[in-house]
């Protein structure tokens, strides 16, 4: 970060401090260096400056970025990671469930045979050009079988042979040669490859509020032990503009992001930016439709579902599922173990390592 950046926070911090900036500063260090890991940038981005919003117990529970995979580590039977950060056989172990899913149409993959499933395999560019030209298969949600946080993924509307391009649903088009280099070239964990579904579409409902088809998703966080599942927390990705996907990126590409009440389903808080520079709003930007109280739909299936999904897993203390809501119903459109949990800390202003952690833990350690 440049010089004039750095200066201008700690010049905001100590205006929004209720002590002085030497005290801010030590906290820093402490926080730093303790157990939890917190990088300086954290420090300001979940306020711990605040003494008002917090007690000196309440800051030890949030959790840095340095601290993440440890956190998640020590409530995680080892086995299960790699299972998880697969999408095929993620996407398989749900069906065997007869959970709702999207449906995979093909498997872009030169490495993994993924023989057992009976979505189409795709081994080389030859198979995958023959796939995409079809008209029959678009449209078309793709994305990486090992990627994260949305990167890489792309829904394609249709194919023209007259120009032998894509059309996007941002409404871009790209042609043939560029798309197959950007999936065949893209880091996606050695080469890997892509898998391909049946784009869902969202709940009525949600597109009247947000006036596009992009599937804005909830991110549902829940702990598993040896009693029932729980659900901790929730938030939702509300797309915006064009973009095809709703991830956030912290206000980088217009999407907003969202707390729910985890009983009723409604929209407690809703920001165009989290963190220091926290952006709070009331209206989706495109059609100025009321965000905050907004009821989303299937409330009480959202939940049944994710209990079931949660055990299912049961080598995951913690367990952070992408819902998409649509007309009939939920579908889980990813598992994502770890999950975030910086943008959750930030909105719920609360830290993950508190006592219903520590009793997970306490669980985990036993086993």
């Amino acid at each position: 970060m440049k010089l004039k950046k750095k200066l201008k926070l700690l010049i905001d911090l100590n205006k929004r401090s209720n002590k002085n900036l030497i005290r801010v500063l030590l906290e820093i260090i402490y926080f730093r260096f303790n157990s939890q890991r917190l990088s300086p940038y954290e420090y300001m981005d979940y306020r711990l400056y605040d003494d008002n919003l917090y007690s000196s117990e309440q800051k030890k529970q949030f959790v840095g970025h340095r601290n993440f995979h440890q956190f998640h580590k020590n409530v995680f039977d080892e086995g299960w990671m790699s299972i998880v950060s697969d999408k095929v056989t993620v996407q398989g172990l749900l069906e065997c469930y007869q959970l709702p899913v999207p449906e995979l149409a093909a498997i872009y993959s030169p490495d993994y045979n993924y023989s057992q499933h009976s979505a189409r395999k795709l081994k080389n560019l030859d198979q995958l050009s023959r796939f995409l030209t079809e008209p029959d298969n678009h449209p078309l949600f793709a994305k990486k079988i090992f990627g994260y946080h949305g990167a890489g993924a792309f829904k394609i509307n249709q194919y023209n042979p007259e120009t032998g391009s894509f059309e996007l649903a941002d409404g871009s088009k790209i042609d043939q040669k560029d798309l197959f280099k950007i999936i065949s070239t893209q880091d996606h964990s050695k080469d890997k490859g892509f898998i391909f579904q049946k784009p869902l579409l969202p709940h009525q409902k949600i597109v009247d509020l947000t006036g596009n088809q992009t599937v804005s998703t909830l991110r549902v966080v829940t702990i598993n032990t040896r009693k029932s599942p729980e659900i901790i927390d929730i938030s939702w990705r509300i797309a915006v503009g064009n973009n095809m996907t709703d991830n956030n990126r912290n206000g980088q590409n217009g999407n907003l992001a969202s707390t729910v009440d985890k009983t009723t389903g409604n929209v407690l808080k809703a920001f165009s930016r989290i963190g220091f520079y926290e952006d709070e709003v009331t209206h989706h930007p495109d059609t100025g439709n009321k965000i905050i109280g907004f009821n989303l739909p299937h409330w009480d299936k959202l939940t049944e579902l994710c209990f079931r999904a949660t055990n299912c897993f049961g080598g995951l203390g913690i367990q952070s599922w992408d819902i998409a809501l649509c007309e009939d119903g939920p579908y889980i459109v990813e598992l994502n173990a770890p999950g975030e949990l910086y943008p959750h800390q930030c909105m719920y202003r609360r830290g993950y390592n508190d006592s219903k952690y520590q009793s997970i833990l306490s669980y985990y350690l036993k086993k």
